[in-house]
């Protein structure tokens, strides 16, 4: 054998061995382990103070507050001999969620086991006295006073005994409940806003500029050519003619309803509602194909408002209503002064001062055939020229309705007439006039009402697309 393969095989022999030591080492050590520092220190467990099966509580009375929870099958009851409980509507929810801090009722320690003076513990006077009780007749009531120098547990004892013990500060205040801790502060319920099917603001007096106290919205009727066809609702309120919506707005309403938070109870049984500007108040009403929802709101109060529901006369505090009643009417208008698809016209005619630009649509879609004035034209201006027509937006609301007692006359002076004539409906004709109102703006008149302007840029377009119209014969 050489001495080049000794070493080799010596090399292979140490390499065995110490895989066999290290894997010897660890099966040592995992059934041998160091003890742990810890297993010096002698832990105990903390006393329980109280204990009842989750599912047989059936009371719980907060003695100081005066009231009781009272199981009553699936549900619990607010009872009081000294409270009216009338108005206050309590959440289910709630309470389950908190009668687990009433099953085990842990201390962090015992302090004293007799004490000579509990006044020290502030167990004299105590700032709470929680009773529970179970269905097989089992009872604690427990006392709670001061809390201790660190601010993170109170001094407790339990009726009849003399230990004292502390009690975690956020159990403490969980078992310690108030009548606020427990109230309903859910407003719209299972309410589907995407079903909307009408929706009101009746604003409260000096709320909107122009004092137009109710706004109102309902589904679109279908035969209605003087709403947009792109939109689903239409405005029958605050203004005098009904006006279509604009979808995105208000469906950014409709989700901020769903931010109403109620935060704060101001008075259960209030002597008058004037204090909270809810004796004139303003009103917001939803119905959705999933029910209904129905609040009046009065003053602010930084941003939350003082509200209250129709059939209750508990006055809350209510956060998220600003962006809501903030909306004017004008902001969730639709802004088209007439809007139609163009599937949808036959012919349309722009009527001033004796010249009168008449546009005809044959077919739809991409076959359609198209003049003006009896000349055929290239789709692609004429396009142009319909969307001037049928793309003016309204600018601004007047400050009052005008109501036309003058025949229209479109040949008069600078007046303009803008006419549709539709094939779906068929026979239907559809009309709105501009009436010089100053420099800068026309009056938009539809069926005899004027209660909007529209800058005169706008409608100057209409003539500059008419004049670069493109004409194939």
């Amino acid at each position: 054998m050489t001495k080049k393969n000794i070493t080799i095989i010596a090399a292979l022999s140490a390499v065995v061995l110490l895989t066999a030591a290290y894997f010897g080492f660890e099966a040592y050590r995992r059934a041998n382990p160091p003890p742990s520092p810890w297993d010096s220190f002698d832990f105990e467990t903390p006393p329980v103070i109280a204990s009842f099966e989750f599912d047989k509580i059936n009371r719980i009375e907060n003695i100081l507050q005066g009231f009781s929870l009272v199981r009553d099958g699936e549900n619990w009851v607010l009872v009081s001999d000294s409270i009216n409980t009338d108005n206050i509507n309590i959440s289910q929810d709630m309470i389950l969620n908190r009668l687990w801090y009433f099953s085990n009722i842990w201390s962090e320690a015992l302090i004293d086991e007799d004490p000579q003076d509990i006044s020290i513990f502030g167990l004299d006077d105590p700032t709470g006295r929680v009773f529970i009780g179970d269905s097989d007749g089992n009872t604690a009531e427990i006392i709670i006073g001061n809390m201790n120098p660190s601010r993170n547990a109170f001094y407790v004892m339990l009726a009849g005994q003399q230990e004292v013990y502390t009690l975690s500060s956020f159990l403490a205040q969980n078992i310690n409940l108030g009548i606020n801790d427990l109230r309903s502060r859910e407003l719209l319920g299972n309410l589907a806003m995407e079903y909307t099917t009408n929706f009101v603001i009746e604003y409260r007096p000096g709320d909107y500029f122009f004092d137009r106290r109710r706004m109102e919205m309902i589904v679109k009727a279908e035969d209605n050519p003087y709403v947009s066809s792109f939109t689903e609702f239409m405005m029958i309120a605050p203004y005098a003619g009904s006006y279509g919506v604009d979808s995105n707005v208000f469906w950014r309403v409709l989700e901020s309803m769903l931010q109403i938070e109620v935060t704060g109870f101001a008075d259960d049984s209030p002597s008058s509602l004037a204090p909270y500007g809810l004796d004139n108040p303003g009103r917001i009403y939803v119905n959705s194909a999933t029910g209904s929802f129905e609040i009046f709101y009065g003053r602010s109060e930084g941003d939350l408002r003082y509200a209250k529901f129709p059939d209750n006369s508990a006055v809350l505090l209510v956060s998220g209503l600003e962006s809501i009643i903030n909306t004017s009417p004008f902001e969730l208008m639709d802004k088209f002064v007439l809007l139609h698809h163009i599937d949808n016209i036959d012919s349309f005619a722009v009527t001033t001062e004796g010249r009168t630009l008449t546009g005809t649509i044959d077919g739809q879609g991409d076959d359609i055939i198209v003049h003006l004035n009896g000349r055929r034209a290239s789709v692609r201006e004429f396009r142009g020229f319909y969307q001037a027509v049928i793309g003016l937006l309204k600018d601004t609301e007047l400050s009052r309705t005008i109501t036309s007692t003058v025949t229209p006359d479109a040949a008069s002076r600078e007046q303009i007439l803008i006419e549709y004539w539709h094939n779906t409906p068929p026979g239907l004709h559809s009309s709105v006039r501009l009436i010089p109102y100053n420099r800068d703006f026309y009056l938009i008149e539809k069926q005899g009402v004027s209660e909007f302007l529209i800058a005169r840029t706008q409608v100057r377009r209409i003539f500059e697309s008419a004049e670069n119209m493109v004409y194939l014969e």
